[in-house]
């Protein structure tokens, strides 16, 4: 009977430090038997509802362009990711969503999906910025029900694929 493998969230985001959690991952604590979530949760488009160039009208042309360009972002993403797997024999998903907040977004995935060990990035924010701005990272670190392993901003990944 084959082994179970591990159930792995890893939120992405385009980022290089979302990039160094992949690579981090791949290069330290990757087994054939996982199954690799890549977790894309997107904050909700803040489009307007009227324009005034546009005669007052629903300026669909803008909307259109964000939620294009939105979704161009996340195919780059998961072509990315998703090849980094494969090349290791990884069998993985990538699971789009949108939220209010990022955090709250990736804590719910991860119920939903069974996940067993979140590994993500970090930007590397002070103590100050972190209070201020909050921290996807910090949030998910403190309301996760599963273990949460944050590769700092400042790993460098033995493949130099981040830039």
């Amino acid at each position: 009977m084959a082994e179970k493998g591990r159930k792995i969230g890893i939120p992405v985001d385009g980022s290089d430090n979302s990039k160094k959690a992949v690579h981090w991952y791949l290069e330290n604590v990757a087994d054939e038997n996982d199954y690799v979530f890549f977790i894309h949760v997107q904050e909700l488009l803040d489009l307007p509802l009227l324009h005034i160039k546009s005669g007052l009208n629903i300026p669909s042309d803008q909307w259109m362009k964000a939620i294009t360009e939105r979704n161009r972002l996340d195919e780059e993403i998961s072509t990315e990711v998703i090849g980094l797997c494969r090349a290791k024999k990884i069998a993985c998903d990538y699971i789009t969503a949108s939220d209010k907040r990022p955090g709250d977004g990736i804590v719910s995935m991860v119920g939903d999906l069974g996940i067993q060990l979140i590994i993500m990035g970090s930007r590397g924010l002070s103590t100050i910025r972190r209070t201020i701005l909050g921290s996807v990272s910090d949030y998910v670190l403190h309301h996760s029900q599963v273990p949460v392993c944050i590769v700092p901003a400042e790993y460098t990944p033995a493949s130099s694929t981040c830039s």
